[in-house]
């Protein structure tokens, strides 16, 4: 069993209730009271040392220890669990001012390098993840975690959590909600096999507390746990945001958080399944990989699907425009158009595909966009407009593929290749007299370019 070694408080007396210390003394080789730790150390044992920043044995401390300790599957998703809602439900309970927790753990002591230096390296190459919400009464919720497996850093993790200033009940109340949201994001985001976006539990956070939210994960080239080597996450008043970045390849979506335009439940989850049907035609037509591809639909997904009654409240938008028009004209033009926020979806990456016998047969990349604009135009009288709505979608993709089912050889020339260019624009075109629709059309451009 590994010795451990603990920084005691300068000043004696209990571990605060918030395990948070304002003063810390030094940690060196005299001040051990662990004699078979200082013996092991001094005579140059290869048995590992142990430390902790603050006293452990609090539940955030032992969820550090114990994810830490784990060796099958080495994946962030056993790194990470439990521990951000932990840290989220944490503070909701703080009532100190400004509320905060803060730990270090280090795995392996260098007793060669001072120990405050080594409680600083552990972020070095450690993959991190930052969530931070702001609250509408101006305070800023800030938690991060870093976990170092095999960075350039000191192996270890680092947990910190902490506010701006004080919390009301509401804002504690509605933190704490989001404890299951944020670990069940770091589970799926975790996982080393095929990440998944599950991230409904913080898009549905409480818009009338909370102004926005952010959640951001690294992870450095020397985690090699990780299909990705970046991740974001950004919800806000505005607009809602994610990107992604992994070896799979890359990922970027944009929604308006303006209201949305009043609708049925049924015609939005339609509107929804006809865009995913086309993300499933593209990757079909272009053998983009799989992972990738269902990543991208989730995500995508999940963002037009945040909830009606949480999007973008108090924001100006094409709802607010045409309530201008009133009730009536709005019923008759709402069906004509998808009922979705607009919005911008990309997906990019280089992609192969193995044969029966598990050789390279396929290889090939893709790039692939998609898109809702809509533009409104009130005239001089109110109960005119014009509406058009644009949606578009464009393919490009190159793949080459062995004859028979071979193994791809591009120097032997036994190989097809395949490129494809498709671009398609749909275009709502809607004009508005004296309060009643006067004219609606649509217009469908597409081109298709496929060699061989």
């Amino acid at each position: 069993m590994p010795s451990v070694i603990r920084r005691e408080q300068a000043l004696g007396g209990e571990v605060p209730a918030d395990n948070t210390y304002q003063h810390l003394q030094a940690l060196n080789v005299a001040a051990w009271t662990d004699s078979s730790a200082q013996a092991s150390v001094l005579g140059a044992s290869t048995q590992s040392e142990q430390a902790w920043a603050s006293a452990p044995g609090d539940v955030i401390s032992d969820l550090m220890a114990h994810n830490f300790g784990r060796s099958q599957p080495r994946d962030f998703v056993n790194q990470w669990r439990d521990l951000g809602g932990a840290l989220l439900s944490h503070l909701a309970t703080l009532t100190s001012t400004p509320p905060q927790y803060r730990q270090t753990f280090l795995a392996n002591v260098d007793p060669r390098l001072p120990l405050d230096d080594q409680y600083s390296s552990v972020r070095l190459g450690a993959a991190t993840a930052h969530f931070q919400v702001k609250t509408r009464s101006g305070q800023t919720v800030d938690l991060q975690i870093a976990v170092n497996k095999s960075g350039g850093g000191i192996p270890g993790v680092q947990v910190a959590v902490s506010s701006s200033g004080a919390l009301s009940d509401a804002e504690r109340k509605a933190l704490a909600a989001l404890a299951g949201g944020l670990d069940e994001a770091l589970a799926g985001l975790g996982r080393s096999d095929a990440p998944e976006m599950n991230l409904s539990g913080l898009m549905n956070y409480d818009r009338s507390v909370f102004s926005s939210l952010s959640l951001d994960i690294e992870t450095p080239a020397a985690q090699k746990t990780a299909l990705y080597d970046s991740f974001s996450l950004r919800l806000g008043v505005d607009k809602n945001t994610l990107a992604y970045k992994g070896p799979l390849g890359e990922m970027q979506m944009r929604l308006d958080a303006a209201p949305l335009l009043r609708g049925s439940v049924t015609q939005r989850q339609a509107a929804i399944a006809q865009y995913l049907q086309q993300i499933d035609a593209a990757a079909s037509r272009s053998h983009a990989d799989e992972t990738l591809v269902n990543m991208f639909k989730s995500g995508f997904e999940q963002m037009l699907g945040i909830a009606e009654s949480q999007a973008g409240k108090g924001v100006a938008g094409i709802a607010d425009a045409m309530a201008l028009l009133g009730y009536g004209l709005t019923d008759q033009i709402q069906p004509l158009l998808t009922g979705l926020p607009d919005f911008e979806a990309s997906f990019s990456g280089k992609f192969t595909r193995n044969n029966a016998r598990g050789v390279l047969s396929e290889e090939g990349e893709v790039s692939y966009a998609i898109s809702q604009q809509t533009k409104m135009q009130i005239h001089r009288r109110e109960k005119d407009a014009s509406i058009v709505q644009t949606r578009h979608e464009r393919l490009d993709a190159s793949y080459a593929r062995a004859r028979n089912g071979a193994m791809l050889d591009l120097k032997s020339g036994n190989y097809d290749r395949h490129t494809i260019r498709d671009d398609s624009t749909i275009t709502t075109l809607i004009e508005a007299l004296d309060g009643a629709v006067d004219s609606a059309e649509e217009r469908t451009d597409k081109k298709t370019a496929a060699c061989p």
